[in-house]
């Protein structure tokens, strides 16, 4: 059930929002009941995705649109293609992921920084898939986090359980935590965020590996 919540990024923002965690203002569409008009409720620009990929799929520089027809235009084009499009408004600012795994007693809970390069054709810093695939980035410890924060990502952590290990990718705006996405599947391939933000924090990826499937 885990896995599917996480997989439907609409979805795992509501649930978050059980949590008093902030999302942005988003909107899911299909392709039978898709109205333009509904573009008009929000604030430019706007990130449209397809909502149930993972791996930065249908995500690129064009995905992030300054008008209500850019994004109409977007929409039915992704429509063709994938089942479900997420409208969402996109937030400028610090892109964080928190990597957490454990239990009360023994939980580890860390925040890293994702450092985006400073391209001519890259308007906005997110990780589409052109950055993904092909550029990488860098990462730094960071503490964005406000302490009550903390305590709802730990709240919301525990009522994802079973899944022990579990990122949460999010963006600081004006000091305010925005939740973008939950992963219950994260990469654990040596260059990738977790591994990474546990090298951070001083773990080799052996080490990493062994506290993962040997807790």
């Amino acid at each position: 059930y885990v896995q599917v919540l996480c997989q439907d990024k609409f979805m795992a923002k509501k649930f978050a929002e059980n949590f008093e965690i902030k999302t942005p203002q988003s909107l899911l569409v299909f392709s039978h009941s898709y109205n333009k008009e509904l573009l008009n409720t929000f604030n430019y620009p706007i990130i449209v995705k397809p909502n149930y990929e993972s791996e930065s799929i249908g995500i690129t520089q064009k995905s992030i649109v300054s008008s209500a027809n850019e994004a109409d235009s977007l929409i039915k084009q992704l429509l063709k293609e994938f089942d479900g499009i997420l409208v969402e408004e996109y937030i400028e600012g610090n892109e964080i992921a928190i990597t957490i795994f454990g239990n009360s007693h023994d939980l580890f809970l860390e925040e890293v920084e994702l450092y985006f390069p400073i391209k001519e054709n890259f308007t906005y810093k997110a990780y589409t898939s052109e950055i993904k695939q092909h550029i990488a980035i860098d990462i730094k410890k960071s503490n964005y986090l406000m302490r009550n924060d903390i305590e709802h990502i730990k709240q919301l952590y525990y009522n994802l359980s079973p899944n022990k290990l579990i990122r949460i990718d999010g963006r600081i705006k004006n000091s305010e935590f925005y939740l973008i996405e939950i992963n219950a599947n994260p990469g654990l391939y040596p260059k990738s965020v977790v591994p990474r933000t546990f090298e951070i924090n001083g773990y080799s990826y052996k080490e990493m590996l062994k506290k993962l499937f040997m807790y």
